[in-house]
This record gives C-alpha cells, structure tokens and sequence, in this order.
C-alpha cells in the first residue's frame, strides 16, 4: 500500500474524517444549546437552532459520502473483489505498512465515533425531555378546559348548555 494513489488517497480520507470529527463537534454544541432552549421554550431560537442542525446533518451526510468514496477506491486499490471496505479494514491493512497512520486513523475514527454517540445521546435526552413536556402540557390543558373527565359535556341531554362549564375543571378546588 506504498504507492503515490494510495497515499493521496489515504490524505483525503484524514481530512475527511476530521472534518466530520469537527462537524460532530459543532452538532454536539447544537443539540446541548437546543436543550437549553428547549428548558428556556425560547421558540424563535429553538427554531434557529433547529435550522442550523438541518444545514449542519446536510453537510455530515455530504461528508460522509466522500469518506465512503475515499474507502471504496482504498479498497479498490489493495483489495481486487468488489464490496465494502470499513475503516477498521483500512486500520488492519495500514497496521502492517504503516503504524503511525494506522494509530492516528485508529484515534481519529474513535474520536469520531465518541462524538456521534454524545450527540446521539443527547438527542434522545432532548426529544425525552418534549416527549414529557407534551404529556404535562396535556395534563395542563385537560385541567383547564375541564377534559379530566371524558364523559363531561358542555351541553345537556335536552340540548340546553350548561351552567357551569368549569365544574369538572380540576383547576381550583370546589374548597375554596
């Protein structure tokens, strides 16, 4: 795996992988701001920050092509059958010619998988977090318009509406 194409080749896949280590990191400051956000319901800033994600997943995903490319010609270059070739084949042939580039593609490519799992983390935490606030809202509004009990009705039997439409509310106690 010494010659000219292999080394270019082998160059282009470390600048791939760290600009997608650089991207995550960027995601990673995204997803921890739309959290606080998300605690703060800053509407507007949420929906900035929601755009800012979708640029940056659009440019991850246009990363993450070129570094699939990258790999496929690496393969194609020392491995003859057609098929996929992972990072971690590239890791093995490069351990054997050259350790120092196998070692730091080794660092890059768990550096980069400990970002994608931080941010992967923190997205669940944040869609938990508006899975929760949506059933207390709900909670809230059932409260409020007097839907704690399904069978209430604002009007009677005979058609007449009835007088109090907040007797089933469980906003203020019947006590007080």
């Amino acid at each position: 795996m010494e010659d000219c194409g292999v080394d270019e080749s082998l160059e282009k896949l470390f600048k791939s992988l760290r600009k997608q280590v650089g991207l995550q990191r960027q995601m990673l400051e995204i997803v921890r701001r739309e959290r606080e956000l998300l605690v703060a319901a800053d509407f507007a800033k949420i929906q900035e920050v929601t755009f800012s994600k979708e640029a940056l997943v659009n440019s991850v995903r246009k990363c993450e092509l070129e570094r699939q490319e990258v790999c496929r010609l690496l393969g194609a270059q020392y491995q003859p059958k057609e098929g996929v070739v992972t990072l971690g084949q590239i890791i093995e042939v490069l351990q054997g010619v050259d350790r120092q580039k196998a070692d730091e593609l080794r660092s890059t490519f768990t550096a980069l998988k400990m970002l994608v799992e931080r941010v992967n983390s923190q997205n669940r935490s944040n869609q938990e977090f508006v899975e929760s606030s949506l059933v207390h809202i709900g909670k809230m509004k059932e409260n409020v318009l007097g839907e704690g009990h399904k069978h209430s009705q604002t009007y009677t039997p005979k058609g007449k509406r009835k007088t109090s439409h907040t007797q089933n509310s469980n906003l203020v106690s019947e006590e007080a």
